[in-house]
């Protein structure tokens, strides 16, 4: 999918979107479906419709706000990477990586490292390391969620970290 196409076309299907035109939502669709594949997803085609919706979904709520046509393709891509890691993430699957076409290191093999040091953790560690790092919560708000008093949480997020740090000082 070229992202060097006239913004006058990008205009008119984001028009026939908003109008409700099922060929206006296909088409964007298919470009979701196309870097689905370009992010080596096959392995959870089953998933992909749930994943487009939300892709389209996103861009209805957001259609306001997008001021330059010409950037919708890039727009709709880093959408559909964001909501697919996102999925990853909620269904604690692995991130594909697609095959590497040279020496140079996928962009996501740092993520992927990642969620496999995560996997690594107890469980209590890695809920723990999500709710505080993932979900953005204060210790506070971490320690009343859990239901584990603050001291206590502190403790398994250290373990957890010195147990992540040594996961990656291994790989080095």
């Amino acid at each position: 999918m070229s992202e060097d196409v006239d913004p006058t076309d990008w205009g008119d299907v984001l028009v026939r979107f908003r109008q409700g035109e099922l060929a206006a939502t296909e088409r964007l669709s298919g470009i979701v479906l196309t870097y689905l594949a370009r992010f080596g997803a096959f392995q959870y085609r089953d998933s992909w419709d749930d994943i487009v919706q939300e892709v389209l979904i996103r861009l209805w709520k957001n259609l306001d706000q997008i001021e330059h046509v010409e950037r919708l393709v890039g727009w709709i891509r880093t959408t559909t990477h964001n909501v697919f890691v996102s999925w990853c993430r909620k269904h604690r699957v692995m991130i594909p990586l697609p095959e590497q076409r040279n020496d140079e290191r996928h962009p996501l093999a740092e993520l992927v490292e990642l969620q496999r040091a995560l996997l690594q953790l107890t469980p209590a560690q890695r809920t723990v390391i999500e709710t505080i790092y993932l979900e953005g919560r204060t210790f506070a708000d971490a320690s009343k969620q859990l239901g584990m008093p603050e001291g206590t949480l502190r403790t398994i997020r250290t373990q957890a970290m010195k147990a992540l740090r040594r996961s990656f000082l291994d790989r080095v």
